[in-house]
């Protein structure tokens, strides 16, 4: 496996504490050996199943890095570390600026000027989460009851999805002791828990490293089997585990190691698969010029958010918690929770109450963010000794949702990635009056499978409804970037709005004429042959 994963992304584990590492942009892909005509010469078969399955085109972005160019960069002296396809680019080692300036008057290399910094910093309380020991028993979900019921989990659990045949990949920072668990040695024994890379350490050692133990109480509430005590949301999935996060070098680094993990993830993990992750980042790197702003939450800036939109549009269901900025003086989601084509989880306590960290919206684009919530605070997981704890933080309420995402698929894995995405959107309390703390607000799982059954992907979301003169709308994946027609008619027929637009952004607005006449209507959007339907109400 090793050799393997290694040999993939062109790997060295001998790294020299004097040099520093960058990432290398390139331009484009002119002088590679492969072509999108014979993906079966550059992409594993788990990846070609994904596109055969969700029919989704193999193009450029799927073509690895020009061996020429990487090899053109070591020739200056310059170590290759890993290269990331999505991004067309490369983490390399060097150990001097001249290096990097040599790098860059290459006519292929786009750019080579960020450095990352190897000064090592305490960090405080980095996820915002604290553990308090339990020393109870509750029912039959042990003190995972609370956080399961909320979503009516329990419905998709009692059909016997419990997650089997759905592949899920969480990065965070460390998984200490997670291979002598005794809440998850069910899972591990039975080969459910797989170490994918420290892309941190650059090894795979990941059950033993020193990194944190966060990653260990992030899938606790999603793996964990000990009946009576705690039963995680997601049990019988298989999981793949990657080492992102580093907690002493805080900086773009670190998002460039998630892209590297989620393509390793698109080779190793199934054709039903999910990106769990439980970071997010803004300002407060060890190199402040690294430091990113509210502007940049647009779903396309940041290179981590760049990669979950390419994970996304590869086959992935991408969930990713929405923060713990709220009482902070940022206060926003943080990327890649900006991402459009990312399902951003905020935090409600055990009362449906949003806490005051989770993380507010919307994205800069206007996208309602966070998409959902889930119990974030007082949720019940295991610490790396094994013991029952309380934790806090969109870092729990992500998984939870991450996994019942799973069980929903499970349910019907021949739905697309985006169709479980927004079935668990429409599913939330406040689908029809989203705001930025709730966004769309708690998902109803028995409500999503019901919305699957009965053909979901023919709606979309129009709000407010009952409506006003101002109507916005989330555009169906599929039309963005294509001229859509938007059709408003009464129940009599009668056409009120007619009017076509580019959709270049999910989010869309529309000003109705003034004084519509209280009543019925319903909006169709339409491109070529293909038509998106909701009703709407005016009172």
């Amino acid at each position: 496996m090793k050799t393997v994963l290694v040999t993939l992304l062109l790997f060295t584990t001998s790294l020299l504490q004097a040099q520093s590492n960058y990432w290398v942009s390139f331009k484009d892909k002119a002088a590679n050996i492969y072509t999108i005509s014979d993906p079966t010469a550059f992409m594993h078969s788990n990846a070609l199943a994904r596109r055969n399955k969700f029919n989704i085109a193999i193009d450029k972005s799927d073509l690895p890095v020009c061996k020429l160019y990487l090899d053109s960069v070591e020739i200056l002296h310059a170590k290759v570390l890993a290269s990331s396809k999505w991004l067309n680019g490369a983490l390399i080692q060097a150990d001097s600026f001249k290096i990097i300036e040599n790098i860059q008057a290459l006519r292929f290399v786009k750019k080579a000027s960020e450095s990352f910094k190897t000064k090592s910093v305490h960090i405080q309380n980095k996820f915002n989460y604290t553990e308090e020991i339990v020393n109870k028993k509750a029912f039959d979900y042990g003190d995972a009851q609370n956080q399961i019921s909320m979503l009516i989990g329990n419905f998709l659990h009692n059909k016997g999805f419990t997650g089997s045949n759905i592949d899920i990949a969480i990065m965070d920072n460390g998984f200490p002791s997670v291979d002598t668990n005794e809440f998850y040695q069910d899972a591990f024994l039975d080969g459910r828990i797989i170490a994918g890379y420290d892309f941190v350490n650059l090894d795979d050692t990941l059950f033993d490293n020193n990194n944190g133990s966060h990653g260990n109480s992030v899938i606790s509430t999603m793996v964990s089997f000990k009946e009576g005590e705690l039963v995680g949301v997601s049990p019988m999935a298989k999981y793949y585990l990657f080492s992102t996060e580093d907690n002493a070098n805080e900086g773009l680094r670190e998002e460039y190691n998630w892209v590297l993990a989620a393509e390793m993830a698109d080779t190793l993990l199934g054709v039903n698969a999910i990106l769990s992750t439980s970071l997010g980042y803004s300002n407060g790197f060890n190199n402040a010029s690294e430091n990113h702003t509210y502007e940049e939450m647009d779903g396309n800036s940041t290179p981590i958010t760049i990669g979950a939109d390419f994970a996304a549009a590869k086959g992935f269901l991408v969930v990713n918690s929405a923060g713990n900025e709220g009482d902070k003086t940022w206060k926003y989601i943080t990327a890649p929770a900006d991402g459009d084509s990312v399902l951003a989880i905020g935090a409600v306590d055990k009362d449906k109450v949003i806490v005051n960290f989770s993380s507010l919206g919307p994205a800069v684009d206007g996208d309602v963010k966070p998409n959902v919530c889930a119990q974030g605070r007082a949720v019940y997981g295991v610490s790396k000794g094994g013991k029952l704890v309380t934790i806090n933080g969109t870092s729990f309420s992500c998984p939870i949702t991450a996994g019942m995402a799973a069980c929903l698929w499970q349910a019907f894995p021949n739905k697309t990635n985006m169709e479980i995405f927004h079935a668990i959107e429409k599913s939330a309390h406040l689908f029809n009056q989203p705001n930025y703390e709730y966004g769309f607000g708690i998902p109803n799982f028995e409500e999503a499978y019901k919305i699957l059954e009965n053909r979901f992907e023919e709606q979309f979301l129009v709000y407010p409804n009952p409506i006003s003169e101002v109507l916005q709308f989330f555009v169906p994946m599929e039309f963005k970037e294509k001229t859509v027609e938007v059709i408003i008619f009464a129940i009599n027929g009668k056409i009120i709005y007619n009017n076509s637009f580019l959709a270049s952004k999910r989010t869309q607005e529309i000003h109705l004429p003034k004084g519509i006449d209280e009543g019925v209507y319903y909006i169709h959007l339409v491109h070529n042959k293909k038509k998106y339907k909701a009703k709407l109400v005016k009172m």
